[in-house]
């Protein structure tokens, strides 16, 4: 009786098993590839193993809501990078042993009263599991991976100053003369010197869509080498534009053409998945 009695609970859980192949649900915030609600990836391929001692390989945004692509330096110059918005490099000359990645916003001034020189900006203080890399993610090293937690783009400093190098140089404030002092009677206390704060150039605040413009480049030094181009015109292109929006999930993939023929290999584009997980 016992044997009977366990045949058909066996048998009735496999029955109740065929009738659906989804046994396990969804999790929940969970996006296309898997990728977790927030995030947004980022695939870069090249025709040559990746070079990340001597190219530097950058992914460049535009999230302000201009409605145009960050094209390569070379044919961008005019527009004072206008539109670019940021920009996450991997790689660079001299890169050896680990290859981090390193986010770089555009920040626009103001100099008397005018849209003034754009300054390029470390972005940093966030977690290191808002910005992943996976340098070699097919497995042949032609192509790395950034998964991205799009928080890190919101809200990013618009007026401190830093370092770091900028797109266009501003002069140095002219330095202003200390007043003679005063002597001190003796047994007096004296009084503290005033010290001038530096004056800063004011920034215009970035501003922020859901409809965002991508572009691929590498570089070696300050020479733009590739850019991402469906018509085979590199660096110099100047038409493409495949926008997407961030509060929609998606998968969109794109392969690159093969000319011009770029040297190092390396450095040549050849393709981009970008995922999104709203």
């Amino acid at each position: 009786m016992i044997r009977k009695l366990s045949l058909l609970v066996l048998a009735t859980a496999l029955i109740v098993s065929a009738c659906g192949r989804q046994v396990t649900p969804d999790r929940a915030g969970v996006g296309p590839g898997g990728l977790s609600s927030g995030f947004i990836q980022f695939k870069f391929r090249t025709a040559a193993p990746l070079d990340f001692a001597h190219v530097t390989y950058s992914v460049v945004l535009n999230t302000s809501g201009t409605g145009v692509t960050p094209y390569a330096p070379n044919g961008n110059i005019g527009r004072n990078y206008l539109d670019y918005s940021f920009r996450i490099d991997v790689g660079g000359a001299g890169v050896n042993g680990t290859v981090a990645p390193t986010l770089w916003q555009y920040v626009t001034t103001v100099v008397g009263g005018q849209t003034g020189p754009v300054d390029v900006r470390p972005v940093t203080g966030f977690f290191p599991s808002q910005l992943i890399l996976n340098p070699n993610s097919n497995g042949q090293g032609t192509e790395f991976t950034l998964t991205i937690d799009r928080r890190i783009f919101n809200g990013i400093q618009t007026s401190s100053p830093s370092a770091s190098p900028s797109a266009t140089p501003t002069a140095s404030a002219t330095p202003t003369p200390s007043p003679t002092p005063t002597p001190t009677p003796a047994g007096a206390t004296p009084s503290p010197t005033p010290v001038s704060s530096p004056t800063l150039a004011p920034t215009i605040p970035p501003n922020f869509s859901n409809v965002w413009y991508w572009n691929y480049f590498t570089s070696a030094g300050s020479t733009t080498l590739d850019a991402f181009s469906l018509i085979g015109a590199g660096a110099q292109d100047q038409q493409f534009s495949v926008p997407f929006d961030v509060t929609t999930s998606f998968e969109l993939t794109r392969n690159a053409s093969a000319l011009p023929s770029i040297t190092p290999a390396s450095a040549q584009i050849t393709g981009a998945d970008i995922t999104n997980a709203p």
